[in-house]
C-alpha cells in the first residue's frame, strides 16, 4: 500500500552547473531537509581516491574479503556525509516512530559528482533509526529505501501505467553475450496472467502476449527511435552492456547497442539519445529498468552528463531503476521477476524495490552486493496513492478476464473446468478475487465484479454437468460435484449483487465513489433470487425502474442505450413470478419487452456491443437459468420455483419467459 509509505527528502545543493567538477574535501555542499535549517556538509575524498576505492566494488581482481571490507568503509564514509545533517536525523527518528511505515530517504541532488557516491551503503548512525553498524537500508528494525531524484526534475502530472505495455530492449553485438532468454522468459511469466486462452504453441504464445510485450532482441537506436515513435510503451526494460564511449568527451559510460538494423557492429549509445528515443512518441514511459554493467556508474563529470540512469532521468523518465556496480545474472533475474509481476499489479515501487533490495541479500549477499548496486531514480505524483488503487483494481479485472476466458476454452474443449488444470484456474479466480478492493472509490464495482463472475463460474460449472457422461459413475460423481457448485456459485453472487445495490444507495462522503449503475445490480439481484425461488420484491423492481427511467430521460446517448437494456429485462423478469406484473401495475409485461426491444435494436447501431451483451443474457434465460435442466436439478435440491406465463389481454396468447426471451433475441438480431 501507499498511505503507510513517508518520503523523507534530504537535499544536497552546491553552487554553480551540474558538470565541471570534481570530488574534493574543499568542495562545499548545503544540506537541506525539510523545515530544519540547512547544514554545511562535504565529502571525503579526493576524487581520484574515490575512483580507486569504488573500484574495489567491481569485482575485477578484489578478493572476497577485501570486497566487503570496502562495502563496509565506503558505506561508513558516505553516511559521514548525509549524517551531518541534523535535521535528517529529527525527520528519520520521526518517521520510524511510526509503526509499519516504510521510509524513503529521498535524496535530491544535481551535482554530477554526488550521483557517483553509492548512497544505498548508507549505514546507521547516531540519532538516526535502527541499532548500530548495520546498512541503513536492510536493516531490520526500520524499512527504509533510499531513492534518488534529480533537482528540478519534479512529479508531473503524469498517469501510472494501468495497461502493462512493455518494450523489451536486447543487444548483444559482436559476440557481447546477454541472458536474454533468461529475461524474456521472466517478462513472460511476468505478463502470464492477462493471457487469455492460446494455442499451446510458442506462436501462440507470443501472438497472445503481442498487447503486452514487445521484443527487439537485436536492438539499435534507430529501431528503439522507430518503434516508439509507432507506439507508447508504459515499460521499457533494457538488457545490453555497458561501456565507456571513447569518442565522447570524458567517455562516459553508455549501452553497448547494434549500430543498425541487422548489424553486428556496436555502437555505444548515451543516456540522453536513449531518453530521445524512448519519447519519440511524446511521451515517457512511467518505468525504465536497465540490467547493464556501470547503467549507474559515473567516471567523468568533467564533460556534462553522469550516469546513464541519471541522464534519463533528467531527461524526464519519472522511474528508473538500474545498477552502480555489475549485476549478477541471478540478481537481474531477480530485479525483472519482482518489478514486472509487481508494478503492474498496482503495487507501489518504493515498496516494490524495498522488497527487492532485501531479497537480494538474503539469497546473494555472500557472493554479490547485487542489494547495493540498485540504484533508484524516481519522482512520482503525489496523488501516487489513488492512481496505484485503479491500478490495482483495473489489473485485476483484466487478470480476471483472462481467467474467466480460459475456464471457457476448457470447457469449449470438453475438459472439466473444476478438475485438473481448471481447479488450478478456479483457484486462480478465487485469489484475484481477493485482491478486488473493499473499501475505497472502488469498492462498489467491485462488489459488483465479484457478483460477475461468480455468476460466469456457476455457468461454467453448469455447462460442465451437462457435457458429463451420465453413464460413467465417476463422471457423474463429478458431474454431481459440478451442479453443485453450480448453485452455491449463484448463492454467492446473488449476494454479492445485493450488497452492491445496498452500498450504491447508501450515502456516502467519499467524493471519489465510483458507482456502479444501480438498475444493473438490482436486476442482477432480482434475476437470481428467482433462480433461486425467492419471492418477488416489488420495491426492488421499482427502484430498478426508477433508475432506469431516469437515465432514459437525461443521460446520454450510451446511458440511455444501457437504460433501455436494462428495461428490456425488467419487463422480462416480470414472467418469473405469477402475479408480478400485476403487483408493480404493469399489464402486459411481454409487450412492453417488445417496445423496449425495438428501440434498443435502433439505439444500438452506434452501440453493438450492448445490443451483443443484452442478447447473450437473454440467452442464458433459455439455455441456462430457466431450463429444463437446471429446473430439475434445483428440485433435487429443494429448491422449486413457481413458473409464469403472461399475454396480452383479450389476445389469448400465454408467453413463457423463455419463449420471451427468444422472440426478444429475434427482435435484436441473432449473432
Amino acid at each position: 500500500m501507499t498511505d503507510d509509505i513517508r518520503t523523507v527528502p534530504l537535499e544536497l545543493l552546491r553552487l554553480g552547473p551540474p558538470h565541471n567538477q570534481l570530488l574534493s574535501p574543499l568542495t562545499r555542499y548545503l544540506g537541506v531537509c525539510g523545515n530544519h535549517r540547512a547544514e554545511e556538509v562535504s565529502v571525503p575524498w579526493e576524487h581520484r581516491d574515490f575512483a580507486v576505492a569504488i573500484e574495489a566494488l567491481r569485482y575485477t581482481g578484489v578478493g572476497e574479503q577485501d570486497r566487503l571490507t570496502s562495502l563496509v568503509r565506503l558505506g561508513s564514509e558516505v553516511t559521514g556525509v548525509i549524517a551531518r545533517v541534523e535535521g535528517l536525523k529529527n525527520v528519520l527518528s520521526a518517521a520510524a516512530a511510526q509503526a509499519g511505515t516504510l521510509i524513503q530517504l529521498e535524496l535530491v541532488i544535481s551535482a554530477s559528482e554526488l550521483a557517483m557516491l553509492p548512497f544505498e551503503l548508507t549505514r546507521t548512525f547516531p540519532g538516526g533509526p535502527g541499532s548500530d553498524e548495520q546498512f541503513l537500508v536492510i536493516q531490520p528494525a526500520v524499512d527504509v529505501e533510499v531513492t534518488r531524484r534529480v533537482r528540478g526534475i519534479e512529479a508531473g502530472a503524469f498517469s501510472w501505467p494501468t495497461l502493462p505495455k512493455i518494450l523489451f530492449i536486447a543487444a548483444q553485438p559482436e559476440g557481447m553475450e546477454v541472458p536474454r532468454d533468461a529475461h524474456l522468459q521472466a517478462l513472460m511469466g511476468a505478463i502470464q496472467p492477462y493471457l487469455g486462452a492460446h494455442e499451446d504453441t510458442p506462436e501462440a504464445l507470443f501472438e497472445a502476449a503481442s498487447p503486452y510485450l514487445r521484443i527487439l532482441p537485436a536492438a539499435s537506436i534507430d529501431e528503439i527511435q522507430r518503434t516508439c515513435a509507432a507506439e507508447h510503451f508504459s515499460y521499457v526494460h533494457v538488457l545490453a552492456h555497458g561501456l565507456q564511449d571513447p569518442s565522447a568527451p570524458g567517455a562516459p559510460f553508455g549501452l553497448a547497442l547494434h549500430a543498425g538494423p541487422g548489424l553486428d557492429q556496436l555502437e555505444v549509445v548515451s543516456g540522453e539519445r536513449l531518453a530521445a528515443a524512448l519519447r519519440a512518441s511524446g511521451q515517457a514511459p512511467a518505468v525504465v529498468t536497465v540490467a547493464a554493467c556501470d547503467s549507474g556508474n559515473v567516471t567523468e563529470v568533467v564533460h556534462n552528463g553522469a550516469s546513464l540512469a541519471h541522464a534519463l532521468h533528467c531527461a524526464g523518465l519519472p522511474f528508473v531503476t538500474a545498477s552502480q556496480f555489475p549485476l549478477s545474472f541471478e540478481g537481474s533475474i531477480e530485479l525483472v521477476e519482482q518489478l514486472y509481476q509487481r508494478l503492474p499489479q498496482g503495487e507501489d515501487p518504493r515498496r516494490v524495490t524495498h522488497d527487492l533490495r532485501r531479497r537480494l541479500y538474503a539469497s546473494y549477499a555472500a557472493q554479490t552486493h547485487d542489494w547495493a548496486s540498485l540504484v533508484v531514480y524516481a519522482a512520482l505524483p503525489v496523488d501516487i496513492g489513488d492512481q496505484l488503487r485503479r491500478v490495482r483494481y483495473q489489473s485485476a479485472r483484466r487478470r480476471l478476464d483472462a481467467l474467466m476466458e480460459r475456464l471457457d476454452h476448457r470447457l469449449e474443449s470438453r475438459a472439466d473446468p473444476g478438475e485438473g488444470e481448471g481447479e488450478d484456474l478456479r483457484v486462480r479466480v478465487g485469489e484475484t478475487l481477493d485482491l478486488l478492493p473493499c473499501e475505497g472509490e472502488w469498492k462498489i464495482e467491485a462488489e459488483g465484479l465479484r457478483g460477475s463472475v461468480r455468476k460466469r463460474l456457476a455457468q461454467i460449472d453448469f455447462m460442465a454437468g451437462l457435457a458429463a457422461n451420465a453413464d460413467d459413475p465417476d463422471t457423474n460423481a463429478r458431474r454431481e460435484r459440478a451442479w453443485s457448485r453450480s448453485v452455491d456459485g449463484l448463492r454467492r453472487a446473488r449476494d454479492h449483487y445485493r450488497e452492491a445495490a445496498r452500498q450504491s444507495l447508501l450515502q456516502h462522503t467519499d467524493d471519489l465513489l465510483q458507482q456502479s449503475a444501480i438498475q444493473w445490480l438490482l436486476i442482477q439481484d432480482l434475476c437470481l433470487s428467482a433462480v433461486l425461488g425467492e419471492a418477488f420484491d416489488r420495491h426492488r423492481w421499482s427502484a430498478a425502474l426508477v433508475s432506469t427511467l431516469a437515465d432514459l430521460e437525461a443521460g446520454t446517448s450510451e446511458v440511455q442505450t444501457w437504460a433501455l437494456s436494462s428495461l428490456v429485462e425488467l419487463h422480462v423478469l416480470l414472467l418469473a413470478w405469477p402475479g408480478a406484473a400485476a403487483m408493480v401495475g404493469v399489464a402486459d409485461p411481454a409487450s412492453e419487452a417488445h417496445q423496449a426491444a425495438a428501440r434498443l435494436a435502433e439505439h444500438g447501431t452506434k452501440l453493438p456491443l450492448v445490443v451483443t451483451l443484452t442478447r447473450r443474457q437473454l440467452d442464458r434465460y433459455g439455455d441456462w437459468l430457466w431450463s429444463p435442466a437446471l429446473l430439475e436439478r434445483q428440485a433435487a435440491r429443494g429448491i422449486v420455483r413457481e413458473l409464469s406465463r403472461e399475454g396480452s389481454e383479450g389476445s389469448g396468447e400465454q408467453l413463457d419467459i423463455v419463449s420471451l426471451t427468444r422472440a426478444l433475441g429475434a427482435v435484436l438480431g441473432q449473432p
